[in-house]
């Protein structure tokens, strides 16, 4: 049996683009999880039961790295976390950023 990717982040400006492109990896059976990040401005955290969080962003793209999540006892498990990234000018930068609940 093949391992499966634990994510696959989806970066496109077109969203049919990204409809397709996620509808291939759902059938291929290759990840556990997809993102679709929306001009890389946002991405789209969904729990098993539809429900979910988007978080936007204005002044910096937005991608996954990879983490340790480190819980009770000392216990470590891989996971992604969500990075916010851009380069920062001499005379400064502002950001935007709103988390906003999904219902399923």
């Amino acid at each position: 049996m093949k391992k499966k990717l634990s994510c696959v982040l989806l970066i496109d400006d077109d969203a049919p683009t990204n409809f397709l492109n996620r509808l291939v990896l759902e059938e291929s059976c290759c990840t556990e999880r997809i993102h679709v990040a929306q001009s890389g401005q946002a991405v789209l955290m969904r729990l098993p039961s539809g429900r979910g969080w988007r978080l936007r962003a204005s002044g910096v793209g937005i991608g996954l790295a990879e983490s340790i999540y480190l819980g009770e006892e000392g216990r470590q498990r891989r996971t992604e976390q969500i990075v916010l990234v851009g380069q920062i000018p001499v005379e400064g930068a502002i950001v935007k950023w709103a988390l906003t609940r999904m219902e399923g």
